[in-house]
């Protein structure tokens, strides 16, 4: 059976099912809601139920006292709806809300997606998952003791799986490391999250996401996070590659266009290359600012605009928008290596 369940603080309703946990519903439809172990055994995610029935699905560690039990607490994590469901219950608003969390992660796949392109995928212990927000950043240490700040490419509705892609740089510890010696079921160190380049759930202005490379990855959290909260809004994607091979994971793109009538999508594979790894030599590629001059001036001016890459690159293509009219608070940037 399917009900619905009323965050009553924040009034965010989603679908869940007898069988399914109201912790894992709510955050497949996109809610940042407070948890930790997603098994029973913390008890991040309590939660007070106002209206309705709940039947217990899992037993966990954590223990309510009875005063709480008497007062109608319970484990989102823990518990199932039984009818349509008004709940007290703890969400995320906010970067400053999501705590520093230091979290060992196993390699789960490695998948070469260019040859100078890795996709990591990490899994957390389930007792321990990494909270976040979706665009957020993570340090990720390797076995070397080399680390970097890098996007999460996944979406927070699943803190298990980990996703990350690193660009190769010429003698860069880092990357070499990990496209060289790393192995499936490697222990890293996960630790943050970091950053605020988040979505403005608020805000009803369409969306226009452009990245630059491995700048995908956190517009790619973040278009994972839209669709999760079925925004109605106009969504247009601008992908820039700086490779002669062109930009990757276009299969992912494609399959959100067909399935979203509102989500536009639109990848510049032919560009003039540009040295990523020289800030003197990167720029705007004449076609794609060519685009932007004959495109429709309205949409650029009334979007809220989430651009991500190189820094010099995304600089001057924010400085660009800004002159054709784009309020400087509509724009949020985050740089890659």
């Amino acid at each position: 059976m399917e009900y619905t369940v009323t965050i009553q603080s924040t009034g965010h309703t989603f679908p869940t099912h007898d069988k399914e946990s109201i912790l894992e519903s709510g955050l497949r439809a996109g809610h940042n809601m407070k948890y930790q172990c997603d098994n029973g055994s913390c008890g991040e995610c309590k939660a007070r139920l106002i209206s309705g029935e709940i039947n217990n699905i899992q037993t966990g560690e954590y223990v309510l006292s009875n005063a709480e039990k008497d007062a109608g607490y319970f484990l989102t994590c823990s518990c199932a709806a039984k009818s349509d469901l008004e709940i007290e219950a703890g969400e995320f608003s906010s970067a400053a809300d999501v705590p520093y969390q230091e979290i060992s992660a196993r390699v789960k796949k490695i998948d070469f997606a260019r040859d100078d392109i890795i996709i990591l995928s990490l899994r957390t212990p389930r007792s321990n998952t990494l909270r976040f927000l979706a665009g957020q950043s993570a340090i990720l240490e390797l076995g070397n003791g080399s680390s970097r700040v890098l996007q999460i490419a996944s979406c927070p509705c699943n803190g298990m799986m980990l996703e990350f892609h690193v660009r190769r740089l010429d003698g860069d510890e880092f990357s070499d490391y990990l496209f060289d010696h790393v192995k499936l079921n490697q222990e890293e160190m996960v630790k943050g999250p970091t950053g605020e380049f988040i979505l403005d759930e608020e805000s009803d202005r369409p969306l226009l996401f452009i990245s630059y490379d491995t700048g995908f990855s956190a517009v790619k959290s973040l278009i994972e996070h839209v669709i999760a909260l079925d925004m109605e809004q106009d969504i247009q994607l601008y992908r820039i590659a700086c490779n002669p091979e062109g930009d990757y994971m276009h299969n992912i793109c494609r399959a959100w266009e067909d399935a979203i009538d509102n989500l536009h999508y639109y990848a510049f594979e032919h560009c003039m290359p540009i040295d990523c790894d020289d800030d003197k030599k990167a720029h705007i590629c004449g076609q794609f600012l060519s685009v932007l001059d004959k495109g429709d001036e309205a949409i650029t001016s009334n979007s809220d605009v989430y651009l991500s890459g190189v820094e010099a690159m995304i600089a001057n293509l924010g400085k660009a928008l800004v002159d054709k009219g784009l309020p400087e608070d509509r724009l949020k940037i985050q740089w890659v290596d």
